[in-house]
C-alpha cells in the first residue's frame, strides 16, 4: 500500500483515497506548500509523478496516528461502559 512506503506514485495515492488524480491535484499542491511532501518525475515512467513524504510529513503522520489511537481507546471505553 502507498502509505507504507516513503515514496509512491500520485496514481497510487489517488487509488488509496478512492479519488482520481484530477481531484487529488489541489490536495497535493497544498501538501507541497506545507512542506509535507515533495514531488519528482518517476525515473521509470515519464507519465508518472512520484510523491515522497518529508520529515515534516512523517512527524505529522505520527501525531495523527497517536491521536487516532488515543481516541480509539476513548471510544472503546465509552462503548463498554
Amino acid at each position: 500500500m502507498a502509505y507504507a512506503r516513503d515514496s509512491f506514485k500520485a496514481g497510487d495515492m489517488a487509488e488509496l483515497l478512492a479519488t482520481d488524480k484530477r481531484r487529488l491535484s489541489p490536495l497535493i499542491k497544498g501538501m507541497i506548500g506545507k512542506a509535507l511532501i515533495n514531488i519528482a518525475p518517476d525515473s521509470k515512467d515519464v507519465r508518472a509523478t512520484m510523491i515522497s513524504v518529508t520529515s515534516k510529513g512523517h512527524i505529522l503522520r505520527e501525531r495523527i496516528l497517536r491521536e487516532v489511537s488515543r481516541r480509539s481507546g476513548e471510544y472503546k471505553t465509552i462503548a463498554w461502559a
